[in-house]
C-alpha cells in the first residue's frame, strides 16, 4: 500500500498493460465501459479505452489494498446523467484520473482532486495556435520543435481542465508556459502548474502531464498489483 499523503501516475503502453492483465481484462469492467468500447469502431482505441480503464483500476487496488476485481469505478455525467464525465471510485475519497491515445495510456491517484492527460508524440504534430495564448506563441516561435514544445503545453492545459482549473472553452486564455518546458532528454520532472503540484514526462512515444493538489510520483507498471509476465 502506497503512503496516505503521497498520489502517484503510472504511464505504460496499452498492449503492454493488457498483456499483463491477461485475457480476463475485460470482464473486470463495468457494463457501462464494456459498451463504450465495444462502441469504437477504431481497434486500436478500443485497446486504449479498455487498458486505461484496467490501470486506473490496478493505481486504486495498490492504494486500497485489494485486488483488481474488488475495485469499483462510476463515471456519471452531471448534465444528462450518461455513464461519462469524471471517474469517480465508489467506496473511497481518493481521487483518479486517467488518459489514453495512439496506443499509450496514463492513470494517476491522489488523496485530493487530480487531473492526468497524454498526448502521442507525431512527427508532425498540428500546432493548434488558436488555443495558446501570445506568450506560448512566442514560447512556440523560438523553440526548435515547436510541435513538440506544443503537445507539452498541451497536456499541461488537459491535466488542469480535467482538475477543473478550467474548461476547454477557456484553454486558449489559460497560460501554462511557466515553469520553463524541460528538455526532451529529460524523462521525468516536478513543480509547480497554477497552484498544483506537477509532475510531467517525456518519451520517444509520448508526452503527459499530471497535476494535484498534494505532490505526486512517478511509478511504474512493476510497482502496481498486476501477473508478472513470464520472459523468455
Amino acid at each position: 500500500m502506497t503512503d496516505r499523503l503521497e498520489g502517484f501516475v503510472v504511464h505504460a503502453g496499452s498492449r503492454e498493460l493488457l498483456r499483463r492483465v491477461g485475457p480476463g481484462g475485460e470482464e473486470l469492467l463495468n457494463p457501462d465501459e464494456r459498451t463504450r468500447a465495444a462502441r469504437l469502431r477504431n481497434a486500436g482505441a478500443r485497446y486504449d479505452f479498455r487498458a486505461a480503464h484496467l490501470l486506473v483500476r490496478a493505481c486504486a487496488a495498490r492504494v486500497l489494498d485489494r485486488p483488481l476485481s474488488a475495485v469499483r469505478l462510476r463515471q456519471r455525467c452531471p448534465s444528462c446523467g450518461g455513464p461519462h464525465g469524471r471517474i469517480q471510485l465508489r467506496d473511497s475519497d481518493w481521487q483518479v484520473s486517467l488518459a489514453h491515445s495512439g496506443g499509450q495510456v496514463a492513470a494517476g491517484i491522489a488523496p485530493g482532486p487530480i487531473g492526468v492527460d497524454l498526448e502521442v508524440r507525431a512527427e508532425h504534430a498540428r500546432v493548434l495556435r488558436s488555443t495558446l495564448t501570445e506568450r506560448e506563441r512566442r514560447l512556440l516561435n523560438s523553440a526548435a520543435d515547436p510541435g513538440w514544445a506544443f503537445l507539452r503545453l498541451w497536456v499541461r492545459k488537459e491535466a488542469l481542465v480535467k482538475i477543473g482549473h478550467a474548461t476547454l472553452d477557456g484553454v486558449a486564455g489559460l497560460d501554462v508556459s511557466t515553469p520553463p518546458l524541460p528538455p526532451s532528454d529529460h524523462p521525468a520532472v516536478s513543480a509547480r502548474l497554477a497552484g498544483y503540484e506537477l509532475v510531467e514526462w517525456s518519451g520517444p512515444r509520448a508526452v503527459g502531464a499530471a497535476v494535484s493538489s498534494t505532490p505526486l510520483i512517478i511509478l511504474g507498471l512493476a510497482d502496481l498489483p498486476l501477473p508478472a509476465v513470464a520472459r523468455p
